[in-house]
């Protein structure tokens, strides 16, 4: 099997029709599907094992996170290539085609993704029957990552309007988690005690992680632009919204995301930054500055955890 798409599900019951038929509708044809459910409550489960049987199905117990839940994954065949896809993702029929074919012909390439473009699942409700309209955009999502000089790191071209001027490919830092082919290869050099991805994290800027120790190992990523994809990104779907409530109930925290994406911030930096400069230290003063003085509930707890971690 050549590619493994793998793909964690929580409470996207919505999600999963349009996302699967258009992995089944793909040109290229030679991959296996497997699925991490992240212990979903919306009957996710009964629908894939009765819709597509064929599916590898892991069914954790407990939400184990992004990181935790791709590494099982990842370890479950020995594909060349590996497909980290989002649930809330629509694929045009030619794009894994278009990557799998540059990965064959560029070994110096860990990662590679494509053109992801915003949409919406607008829900309608019709004699009595909830219906999702898919409505895509032509609002740039992301074609890949990037960062200031001061390692503040964002996702190229998102929110401009598709005017053709990212029609061309280009090599990038990295290719955001939602949608990126790996080499499998590429993986396995970078591995480390806390896996693939670093399962410390939990959620949140793990592949940005990825994709720099991707970097410091001379590991290249490029954009695909005629490789095309629809991402409904943001917390509006039920799968995030969930689990950013469950966590919320659990730590008794509100700014438990916030928290998180600092923490990891800083024991990010600590493992992938090679050197400091000024930038950085305008940067990262000034962050600190605005969770002492503004969050410092927030910059106390991610500090702590954060040496704990190292």
């Amino acid at each position: 099997m050549k590619v493994s798409i793998n793909i964690i599900i929580y409470n996207g019951l919505k999600y999963i029709k349009p996302c699967f038929d258009s992995i089944f509708n793909q040109s290229f044809k030679d991959f296996e599907v497997i699925v991490v459910d992240n212990n979903s409550s919306d009957n996710s489960v009964n629908f894939i094992k009765q819709n597509y049987p064929n599916i590898k199905l892991i069914e954790n117990k407990e939400n184990v996170g992004f990181a935790r839940g791709h590494n099982q994954m990842i370890d479950f065949n020995d594909s060349k290539y590996i497909l980290v896809t989002n649930q809330d993702i629509i694929l045009e029929p030619d794009f894994l085609e278009k990557l799998v074919d540059f990965m064959n012909n560029n070994n110096e390439y860990g990662s590679c993704g494509g053109k992801l473009l915003k949409m919406r699942m607008d829900e309608n409700e019709c004699d009595g029957m909830r219906n999702f309209e898919i409505k895509k955009t032509n609002i740039i999502d992301c074609i890949g990552l990037n960062h200031t000089k001061g390692y503040r790191f964002f996702n190229l071209g998102e929110g401009s309007v598709d005017n053709n001027q990212f029609n061309e490919p280009r090599d990038v830092f990295g290719i955001t988690g939602a949608l990126v082919l790996y080499r499998r290869s590429s993986l396995e050099k970078i591995k480390d005690s806390h896996g693939y991805f670093d399962e410390r994290f939990f959620m949140y800027k793990e592949d940005i992680d990825l994709a720099w120790r991707f970097k410091n190992n001379g590991l290249k990523a490029k954009y695909i632009s005629n490789a095309i994809a629809y991402h409904e990104r943001g917390f509006s779907g039920n799968n995030n919204q969930n689990l950013i409530d469950k966590i919320n109930r659990k730590n008794n925290d509100k700014d438990f995301l916030s928290h998180l994406s600092y923490r990891n911030h800083l024991l990010m930096l600590n493992k992938n930054l090679k050197s400091f400069n000024l930038y950085v230290l305008i940067e990262e003063t000034g962050k600190a500055f605005y969770y002492f003085i503004f969050k410092p509930k927030i910059f106390f707890k991610s500090w702590n955890e954060f040496l704990e971690m190292k």
